[in-house]
């Protein structure tokens, strides 16, 4: 069915397919080397998919679930997609939507230490092409860690952007520097709109 599926003829021996046994050495042929240059291939494919350096790109960072079935190792259950999973985080930059690599990992809820190393590593492979680029990264709460934020504030040219459960306290806390950027945000907006408005000397 496989070979009549591509338009082969299914008893022809020449047109054979692989066994079971050699696509199970395959696959255990390989490993986290090859699992890094695959990884390194996407972002090359990225970096290559511009002529030249971009005036700016924006890393959007998620996890998303990849359902497993039976034993298979390292899928573990995860309580907020509720089945047993593996969990790969994937990154696209956020203007584009092109993929910029994907990481295979375990089921479990990654810890920021682990997020630190992955983000660490792109940057430092990005900025080998692009060191003046201005990067944005984004994430969800979980991102927000202290060992990603200490690794991204060791890059130039590189600010982030993560969301944040409420906080009734952080909120009251923060509520004049917050009424202070409303402010200034409307002063700038008007002076934009004064300034496209004026006539033309």
């Amino acid at each position: 069915m496989f070979k009549l599926g591509v338009e082969q003829p299914p008893l022809d021996p020449a047109h054979d397919l692989a066994s079971a046994p050699t696509f199970s050495r395959l696959e255990h042929h390989i490993d986290r080397k090859d699992l890094y240059r695959l990884t390194c291939a996407l972002v090359d494919h990225f970096i290559a998919s511009y002529a030249e350096p971009p005036a700016a790109i924006v890393l959007d960072m998620d996890h998303s679930d990849d359902p497993t079935y039976g034993q298979q190792e390292f899928a573990f259950y995860n309580h907020h997609y509720q089945n047993h999973c593996y969990l790969p985080l994937f990154i696209f930059e956020g203007t584009s939507h092109a993929l910029v690599t994907a990481v295979l990992r375990p089921g479990t809820c990654p810890p920021g230490a682990e997020n630190a190393r992955i983000v660490v590593r792109l940057l430092s492979y990005l900025r080998r092409h692009w060191p003046y680029t201005p990067i944005l990264v984004r994430g969800d709460s979980y991102f927000a860690t202290p060992e990603v934020i200490d690794g991204l504030a060791s890059y130039r040219w590189t600010d982030c952007v993560f969301g944040l459960a409420g906080n009734a306290v952080l909120l009251r806390q923060a509520a004049a520097t917050l009424q202070e950027a409303r402010r200034l945000h409307r002063r700038r907006v008007a002076l934009a709109h004064a300034h496209s408005q004026a006539p033309a000397l």
